[in-house]
């Protein structure tokens, strides 16, 4: 018996690690991706009971393509987004119509 409740404990404190690790890795990215001198904005969107974080990247017109990305927070990436002489992947149309957040502007 004592057993089953030392490893049922157990699975309790992974699984809260688990998700600190995953808070911890997007507030890193978020903090990582304002040193950019390209990064215009994050915004933050809930979809299905999870928050997804659209990390936008100016363009400039010369680039052609310039590639921004959304990630879950798990800090998985989900979608990306493509400005220049490039299309948007068909992931984009789900985010397309959303209600975002902006959460941090350059």
């Amino acid at each position: 018996m004592k057993k089953v409740v030392f490893f049922f404990f157990a699975i309790l404190a992974i699984a809260a690690c688990k998700k600190e690790s995953q808070l911890n890795c997007i507030g890193a990215k978020i903090e990582e991706f304002k040193l950019q001198g390209d990064a215009q904005f994050i915004r933050k969107i809930e979809l299905a009971d999870e928050e997804h974080f659209w990390f936008k990247v100016y363009a400039d017109p010369v680039d052609h393509e310039k590639i921004s990305w959304i990630l879950d927070a798990s800090c998985d990436t989900v979608c990306h987004t493509c400005t220049g002489w490039c299309a948007n992947p068909a992931c984009f149309s789900e985010y397309n119509s959303g209600d975002w957040q902006t959460i941090w502007e350059n």
